[in-house]
């Protein structure tokens, strides 16, 4: 952590009395650290990035009030470096809690998340991650070379970013299922409290895309974190569709190495 010195002056005030503990769980860029304290038991996570880099995870936690229970935003700005103060959703993370339940009850809270998601209305809805942005989005990762190769799923470790791209745009899904989605809908990022679902993180590429964007990357965590493929199924049946796209399922999961 930075020196506290050098930190905006009215975040300061919010940090009185804390104890600093980075989170290192998740591939995110961000720097992310648990705030604990000892008086009020009211704990903070303060991410900070790259000027920009918060913003759009602060305004659809903005946007999300009221609708989805999420981080309530504490305090944000950006100067030379972006900082986002939330409130700590408590509870323990679905990996975490997944040790204490058995593995159906764990695909139920996937899917029974999942589902509250994508029931929230996009009317009006200011955030688009349609599949042309996000193919946008990773072709300038890939020009930037900023695709790291290091978690890409075995099957891709042989693969170049830029092979992976060239794979997407030949294969692109023909019509897009839209709903508001998570943009990583994966266990670490379900919080769980006496075993019901109390919350959601890490939302900043939240948007309105199509469905499979979340069901192919649940599908994804289930298998690292489950390892058995009728877990799966569990999960697709759980979630109500009637019938599978597993083209689609391959093509985001393929999307997100990218990201």
């Amino acid at each position: 952590m930075q020196n506290l010195k050098d930190l905006p002056f009215d975040l300061k005030k919010f940090l009185r009395n804390r104890t600093f503990k980075e989170d290192k769980i998740g591939c995110s860029d961000a720097n992310i650290y648990l705030l604990k304290s000892s008086k009020d038991k009211e704990n903070f996570y303060l991410k900070t990035g790259l000027t920009g880099t918060l913003e759009r995870e602060k305004n659809i936690l903005d946007w999300l009030k009221d609708k989805l229970p999420v981080p309530e935003v504490l305090y944000y700005s950006k100067a030379e470096r972006d900082y986002l103060l939330i409130e700590e959703i408590k509870g323990m993370d679905l990996v975490k809690e997944s040790s204490y339940l058995n593995p159906g009850k764990v695909v139920f809270l996937i899917a029974e998340g999942l589902c509250m998601i994508h029931k929230v209305d996009i009317s009006k809805c200011p955030f688009n991650m349609r599949l042309a942005v996000k193919l946008n989005e990773a072709k300038n990762l890939v020009e930037k070379e900023l695709v790291g190769r290091e978690n890409f799923e075995p099957e891709n470790l042989q693969k170049s970013p830029q092979e992976i791209y060239q794979e997407l745009l030949a294969s692109i899904p023909k019509s897009e299922n839209l709903v508001f989605t998570h943009g990583d809908y994966c266990l670490p990022n379900i919080i769980i409290k006496k075993g019901k679902i109390n919350g959601f993180v890490d939302l900043g590429r939240g948007g309105v895309a199509d469905r499979y964007q979340d069901i192919a990357l649940a599908v994804r965590s289930i298998r690292h974190n489950l390892k058995s493929e009728k877990f799966v199924e569990l999960f697709l049946d759980a979630y109500g569709l009637k019938s599978v796209d597993f083209s689609k399922i391959d093509y985001y999961i393929l999307l997100d190495e990218l990201f």
